[in-house]
Protein backbone atom coordinates (compact mmCIF):
# COMPACT_ATOMS: atom_id res chain seq x y z
CA UNK A 1 0.00 0.00 0.00
CA UNK A 2 1.13 3.92 -0.51
CA UNK A 3 -0.08 6.71 1.62
CA UNK A 4 0.29 10.57 0.33
CA UNK A 5 -1.02 13.69 1.80
CA UNK A 6 -1.54 16.69 0.10
CA UNK A 7 -2.68 20.38 1.38
CA UNK A 8 -5.48 21.87 -1.32
CA UNK A 9 -2.36 24.67 -2.18
CA UNK A 10 -1.20 21.78 -4.26
CA UNK A 11 -4.39 21.56 -5.85
CA UNK A 12 -3.86 23.38 -9.66
CA UNK A 13 -7.44 23.28 -9.76
CA UNK A 14 -8.14 25.69 -6.80
CA UNK A 15 -6.43 29.24 -6.52
CA UNK A 16 -4.23 30.11 -3.60
CA UNK A 17 -6.17 33.51 -3.33
CA UNK A 18 -9.67 31.39 -3.03
CA UNK A 19 -7.91 29.30 -0.24
CA UNK A 20 -6.90 32.05 1.59
CA UNK A 21 -10.33 33.60 1.49
CA UNK A 22 -11.43 30.12 3.17
CA UNK A 23 -8.50 30.65 5.87
CA UNK A 24 -10.42 33.75 6.52
CA UNK A 25 -13.96 33.02 7.34
CA UNK A 26 -13.34 29.72 9.55
CA UNK A 27 -10.84 28.96 13.19
CA UNK A 28 -7.18 27.37 12.28
CA UNK A 29 -8.48 24.09 13.70
CA UNK A 30 -11.42 24.12 10.70
CA UNK A 31 -8.87 25.42 8.11
CA UNK A 32 -6.26 22.72 9.09
CA UNK A 33 -8.46 19.97 8.68
CA UNK A 34 -10.10 21.01 5.86
CA UNK A 35 -8.18 22.61 3.93
CA UNK A 36 -4.10 21.34 4.68
CA UNK A 37 -5.30 17.84 5.75
CA UNK A 38 -3.34 17.94 8.48
CA UNK A 39 -4.20 14.94 11.58
CA UNK A 40 -4.70 16.96 14.95
CA UNK A 41 -3.85 16.28 17.97
CA UNK A 42 -6.33 15.08 20.87
CA UNK A 43 -6.17 18.67 23.14
CA UNK A 44 -9.68 19.35 24.26
CA UNK A 45 -9.02 23.38 24.76
CA UNK A 46 -11.14 25.13 22.52
CA UNK A 47 -9.32 28.33 22.67
CA UNK A 48 -5.63 28.14 21.64
CA UNK A 49 -3.80 29.54 24.33
CA UNK A 50 -1.50 31.82 22.14
CA UNK A 51 -4.78 33.45 21.12
CA UNK A 52 -5.71 34.56 24.32
CA UNK A 53 -2.28 35.83 24.79
CA UNK A 54 -2.47 38.35 22.30
CA UNK A 55 -5.68 38.96 23.19
CA UNK A 56 -4.50 40.45 26.07
CA UNK A 57 -1.44 42.07 25.51
CA UNK A 58 -2.77 45.22 25.22
CA UNK A 59 -2.22 47.46 28.53
CA UNK A 60 -5.80 48.73 29.15
CA UNK A 61 -8.42 48.77 31.62
CA UNK A 62 -12.55 47.82 31.88
CA UNK A 63 -14.59 51.13 31.91
CA UNK A 64 -17.70 52.71 32.86
CA UNK A 65 -17.16 55.51 30.63
CA UNK A 66 -18.01 55.43 27.16
CA UNK A 67 -16.06 57.15 24.49
CA UNK A 68 -18.38 59.26 22.24
CA UNK A 69 -18.92 58.16 18.90
CA UNK A 70 -18.15 55.17 19.51
CA UNK A 71 -20.20 51.50 18.85
CA UNK A 72 -21.40 49.06 21.72
CA UNK A 73 -22.29 45.92 21.64
CA UNK A 74 -23.51 44.02 24.92
CA UNK A 75 -24.34 40.26 25.27
CA UNK A 76 -26.08 38.82 28.37
CA UNK A 77 -26.30 34.91 29.75
CA UNK A 78 -28.84 34.82 32.03
CA UNK A 79 -28.49 32.32 34.89
CA UNK A 80 -29.61 28.99 35.55
CA UNK A 81 -29.84 27.33 39.02
CA UNK A 82 -26.26 27.67 40.38
CA UNK A 83 -24.87 29.72 37.79
CA UNK A 84 -24.40 33.42 37.43
CA UNK A 85 -26.12 36.15 34.57
CA UNK A 86 -23.27 37.70 32.76
CA UNK A 87 -23.13 41.49 31.36
CA UNK A 88 -20.45 41.68 28.20
CA UNK A 89 -20.24 45.15 26.61
CA UNK A 90 -17.43 45.14 23.38
CA UNK A 91 -16.44 48.31 22.00
CA UNK A 92 -16.89 47.55 17.95
CA UNK A 93 -15.71 50.58 16.47
CA UNK A 94 -12.77 49.61 15.22
CA UNK A 95 -13.82 46.09 13.92
CA UNK A 96 -10.22 45.25 13.23
CA UNK A 97 -9.94 45.54 17.03
CA UNK A 98 -12.69 45.03 18.98
CA UNK A 99 -12.32 45.59 22.90
CA UNK A 100 -14.08 43.81 25.62
CA UNK A 101 -14.43 47.08 27.74
CA UNK A 102 -16.43 45.82 30.58
CA UNK A 103 -17.65 43.17 31.96
CA UNK A 104 -20.07 41.84 35.11
CA UNK A 105 -21.60 38.81 36.52
CA UNK A 106 -23.95 38.38 39.56
CA UNK A 107 -26.50 35.41 41.30
CA UNK A 108 -28.90 34.92 42.55
CA UNK A 109 -30.94 38.37 41.63
CA UNK A 110 -34.91 38.29 40.40
CA UNK A 111 -35.64 38.95 36.51
CA UNK A 112 -36.74 42.70 37.90
CA UNK A 113 -33.06 43.30 38.81
CA UNK A 114 -31.62 41.44 35.26
CA UNK A 115 -33.67 43.73 33.57
CA UNK A 116 -32.91 47.20 35.29
CA UNK A 117 -29.29 46.65 35.14
CA UNK A 118 -29.20 45.55 31.35
CA UNK A 119 -30.77 48.94 30.32
CA UNK A 120 -28.88 51.31 32.70
CA UNK A 121 -25.90 49.57 31.20
CA UNK A 122 -27.37 49.80 27.79
CA UNK A 123 -28.13 53.55 28.37
CA UNK A 124 -24.69 54.28 29.67
CA UNK A 125 -23.17 53.10 26.45
CA UNK A 126 -25.89 53.83 23.98
CA UNK A 127 -25.47 50.42 22.72
CA UNK A 128 -26.37 49.44 19.49
CA UNK A 129 -28.11 45.92 20.53
CA UNK A 130 -28.22 44.29 23.50
CA UNK A 131 -28.14 40.18 22.64
CA UNK A 132 -29.75 38.12 25.23
CA UNK A 133 -30.00 34.11 25.97
CA UNK A 134 -33.24 33.27 25.75
CA UNK A 135 -32.75 29.90 26.57
CA UNK A 136 -34.89 28.60 29.35
CA UNK A 137 -35.54 31.38 32.05
CA UNK A 138 -34.35 33.24 29.94
CA UNK A 139 -37.38 34.02 27.41
CA UNK A 140 -38.82 35.86 30.62
CA UNK A 141 -36.14 38.16 31.11
CA UNK A 142 -35.59 38.82 26.84
CA UNK A 143 -39.53 39.77 27.04
CA UNK A 144 -38.87 42.57 29.56
CA UNK A 145 -35.79 43.83 27.79
CA UNK A 146 -37.58 43.97 24.49
CA UNK A 147 -40.45 45.83 25.85
CA UNK A 148 -38.28 48.06 27.31
CA UNK A 149 -36.17 48.91 24.51
CA UNK A 150 -35.96 48.22 20.44
CA UNK A 151 -32.41 47.00 20.78
CA UNK A 152 -32.67 44.23 22.24
CA UNK A 153 -32.32 40.53 20.46
CA UNK A 154 -32.83 37.26 21.88
CA UNK A 155 -30.71 34.09 21.11
CA UNK A 156 -32.05 30.51 21.57
CA UNK A 157 -29.03 28.03 22.61
CA UNK A 158 -28.63 24.77 20.70
CA UNK A 159 -26.14 22.52 20.33
CA UNK A 160 -25.63 23.87 16.48
CA UNK A 161 -26.52 27.54 17.33
CA UNK A 162 -23.76 27.42 20.46
CA UNK A 163 -21.08 25.93 18.14
CA UNK A 164 -21.57 28.63 15.64
CA UNK A 165 -21.53 31.53 18.10
CA UNK A 166 -18.66 30.19 19.63
CA UNK A 167 -16.49 29.43 16.60
CA UNK A 168 -17.33 33.34 15.13
CA UNK A 169 -15.67 33.73 18.93
CA UNK A 170 -13.12 31.75 18.33
CA UNK A 171 -12.49 33.64 14.65
CA UNK A 172 -11.86 36.54 16.32
CA UNK A 173 -9.40 36.20 18.76
CA UNK A 174 -7.39 33.59 16.53
CA UNK A 175 -6.95 36.69 13.65
CA UNK A 176 -6.54 39.25 16.80
CA UNK A 177 -9.65 41.15 16.25
CA UNK A 178 -10.89 41.28 19.58
CA UNK A 179 -8.99 42.42 22.70
CA UNK A 180 -9.39 42.04 26.46
CA UNK A 181 -8.09 43.94 29.18
CA UNK A 182 -5.65 41.99 31.17
CA UNK A 183 -7.33 42.55 34.14
CA UNK A 184 -10.22 40.65 33.16
CA UNK A 185 -9.09 37.39 34.65
CA UNK A 186 -12.86 35.56 34.72
CA UNK A 187 -12.99 35.80 31.24
CA UNK A 188 -9.69 34.69 30.36
CA UNK A 189 -9.87 32.00 32.70
CA UNK A 190 -12.84 31.04 30.98
CA UNK A 191 -11.47 31.06 28.07
CA UNK A 192 -8.79 29.30 28.91
CA UNK A 193 -10.62 26.13 30.47
CA UNK A 194 -13.31 25.81 27.81
CA UNK A 195 -13.21 21.93 26.31
CA UNK A 196 -14.72 20.02 24.00
CA UNK A 197 -16.82 16.97 24.96
CA UNK A 198 -17.31 13.89 22.76
CA UNK A 199 -19.62 11.36 23.00
CA UNK A 200 -17.58 8.48 22.45
CA UNK A 201 -21.13 6.26 21.75
CA UNK A 202 -22.65 8.98 19.30
CA UNK A 203 -19.10 10.88 18.30
CA UNK A 204 -20.56 14.38 18.29
CA UNK A 205 -18.94 16.90 20.17
CA UNK A 206 -20.05 19.56 22.74
CA UNK A 207 -18.46 22.54 23.92
CA UNK A 208 -18.28 23.38 27.59
CA UNK A 209 -17.06 24.53 30.69
CA UNK A 210 -15.05 21.92 32.77
CA UNK A 211 -16.95 20.37 35.83
CA UNK A 212 -17.01 22.85 39.26
CA UNK A 213 -16.03 25.94 35.93
CA UNK A 214 -18.37 28.61 34.74
CA UNK A 215 -19.03 29.99 31.14
CA UNK A 216 -21.18 33.03 31.63
CA UNK A 217 -18.95 35.60 31.36
CA UNK A 218 -17.39 33.78 28.06
CA UNK A 219 -21.19 33.23 26.53
CA UNK A 220 -22.19 36.85 27.25
CA UNK A 221 -18.80 37.69 25.30
CA UNK A 222 -19.69 35.43 22.13
CA UNK A 223 -22.92 36.78 21.81
CA UNK A 224 -21.87 40.35 21.94
CA UNK A 225 -19.17 40.00 18.97
CA UNK A 226 -21.38 38.03 16.57
CA UNK A 227 -22.95 41.18 16.69
CA UNK A 228 -20.14 43.09 15.74
CA UNK A 229 -17.59 40.69 14.29
CA UNK A 230 -16.87 41.19 10.67
CA UNK A 231 -14.04 39.18 8.87
CA UNK A 232 -11.74 40.96 6.44
CA UNK A 233 -10.13 39.45 3.44
CA UNK A 234 -7.85 39.99 0.37
CA UNK A 235 -10.83 41.04 -1.52
CA UNK A 236 -12.82 43.22 0.72
CA UNK A 237 -14.88 43.18 4.01
CA UNK A 238 -16.53 39.91 4.64
CA UNK A 239 -19.12 39.60 7.12
CA UNK A 240 -19.63 36.34 9.05
CA UNK A 241 -23.27 35.39 8.80
CA UNK A 242 -25.29 35.44 12.11
CA UNK A 243 -26.65 32.58 13.49
CA UNK A 244 -30.72 33.49 13.65
CA UNK A 245 -32.24 30.52 15.45
CA UNK A 246 -36.09 30.19 14.76
CA UNK A 247 -37.79 31.96 17.72
CA UNK A 248 -41.38 32.72 18.83
CA UNK A 249 -42.08 36.78 18.36
CA UNK A 250 -42.39 37.67 22.56
CA UNK A 251 -44.40 40.51 21.75
CA UNK A 252 -46.44 39.50 18.86
CA UNK A 253 -49.46 38.46 21.77
CA UNK A 254 -49.80 35.44 19.97
CA UNK A 255 -49.70 32.96 23.03
CA UNK A 256 -49.81 29.57 20.65
CA UNK A 257 -46.85 27.06 20.54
Amino acid sequence: FSSFQFDSYQNPHISHDYIDRQQALITQLEFDVEWRALFLDDSVCVFRGDSILAASAEDFEESMVPIPGHSYYMGVDVAKTHDYTAIVIIDGSDQKNCRVVYTERFQNKPYSYVVSRVLMLAAIFSVYVIHVDETGIGAAVTEQLMAGTSVAEGFIFSQASKVGLINTLKTGLEQHRLKIAPGSEILLNELRYYQYDMNKDTGSVKMSAPSGQHDDILCACALAYQKCAVIYADAGVIAIPQITPERRDLNSGDNSI
